[in-house]
């Protein structure tokens, strides 16, 4: 958390279960979630896709997205700011990288 003025500056933790994602998340930020066990289905984009262990699903700010399993799924999610994800892009080349 940014001291300066509340935002979150990086995030990272692990799940075993899908209790966190069930209902519709629409966050302001970026999300990577690593499924390193379970099965499930997502619904994004209003529509929905199986996933199975070793998945990695990438929302981008505001994309809503909800997870559903029948047995709990073990994973790892990764919420970096904004600003650090369009940073690797092309078009917002690295601080000191040459064109």
């Amino acid at each position: 958390m940014n001291p300066q003025n509340g935002n979150l500056v990086f995030k990272l933790f692990s799940f075993d279960d899908n209790g966190f994602f069930e209902t519709i998340q629409r966050n302001n930020y970026f999300s990577l979630i690593w499924i390193i066990e379970g099965n499930g289905r997502l619904a994004a984009d209003f529509a929905e896709y199986d996933f199975t262990e070793n998945s990695l699903l990438e929302f981008a700010p505001y994309q809503p997205h909800m997870i559903s399993a029948e047995r709990p799924i073990k994973g790892k999610a990764l919420q970096p700011p904004q600003v650090s994800l369009c940073c690797l892009s092309p078009t917002y080349p690295l601080v000191g990288a040459e064109a």
